[in-house]
């Protein structure tokens, strides 16, 4: 049985005019997700205890962005700026220059 989370069934991802494919989450727990608005192949997600996760690649790959342990509950994505901001149990933090997290706000 799955943990209960926010983000709840299946990850799938698409390009325009094609059809849905099935990816696997970085982590079981999602509790955020922020797609890209121009580029829907790049995605971020917060994983409760386990971090924040990037995707460039429509899913095919996630790279972990830091804060791995934290019980990430909120995420808020500036791609123009390249900042995270991420909400947990312990604050907000940042994370820019995609992946050097700075500490609570």
């Amino acid at each position: 049985m799955a943990r209960a989370g926010t983000f709840r069934g299946d990850l799938a991802v698409a390009a325009p005019d094609t059809a849905f494919v099935a990816r696997s989450a970085p982590a079981p727990r999602i509790e955020a997700l922020a797609v890209h608005p121009e580029d829907g192949k790049e995605a971020w997600v917060g994983a409760w205890g386990a971090g924040v996760f990037r995707t460039t690649d429509g899913g095919v790959t996630w790279q972990a962005m830091g804060l791995v342990g934290f019980e990430v509950s909120d995420l808020a994505v500036d791609f123009r700026r390249e900042v995270a901001y991420v909400g947990t149990g312990s604050g907000v933090y940042t994370l820019r220059d995609w992946g050097t997290a700075a500490g609570p706000r």
